[in-house]
C-alpha cells in the first residue's frame, strides 16, 4: 500500500465510518476499491447485497472512477441483466459484472468536484433505477 495516495486512504476511512466495509487493493498503478456487502434496494435484484469493485490509480483524485463491477451472479429480479452490464470480466483473481454506466460522460472527471465520495453516491444513484 505504498502508492496508494493519502487522498484515497482519507476519502475511504470516511465511507468506513459511513459503515462500508471495504479494503485497498494495489496491483502495479491500479488502485481497487472492493466493497463486501454493498447494499441493494430491495425487490429491485435477485440479492439485497452484492459486492462491488471500483478502481482508479495511484494519481487519484486526478484520475478518477468510471465503471463499477458486482458480484456476476447479480441480476434484476426478474432474471434480466440489467442494461449495460452484460460483460463479466476477472478482476483480482475474481470474475465481476462490469456495469458499464460512464457518470462523467457530458463533464470530465474534476478532482475539485469529485472524489470516491460522490462517485459512491452515483452508483447507489444509478442502481436504484433497477435498468
Amino acid at each position: 500500500m505504498d502508492n496508494i495516495p493519502d487522498e484515497l486512504i482519507k476519502d475511504t476511512n470516511i465511507l468506513r465510518k459511513n459503515g462500508y466495509d471495504l479494503e485497498l487493493i494495489q496491483e502495479d498503478r491500479t488502485v481497487y476499491i472492493k466493497f463486501k456487502d454493498f447494499p441493494l434496494v430491495l425487490g429491485l435484484y435477485n440479492l439485497a447485497k452484492t459486492n462491488l469493485l471500483i478502481l482508479t490509480t495511484i494519481h487519484y483524485p486526478n484520475t478518477g472512477f468510471d465503471m463499477f463491477w458486482t458480484d456476476p451472479k447479480l441480476v434484476l429480479k426478474d432474471g434480466v441483466i440489467p442494461k449495460q452490464a452484460t460483460c463479466v470480466e476477472p478482476h483480482l483473481g475474481e470474475e465481476w459484472r462490469r456495469f458499464s454506466y460512464h457518470p462523467y460522460n457530458n463533464n470530465r472527471w474534476n478532482p475539485a468536484d469529485h472524489d470516491i465520495k460522490t462517485f459512491i453516491a452515483y452508483v447507489h444513484q444509478r442502481l436504484q433505477r433497477g435498468d
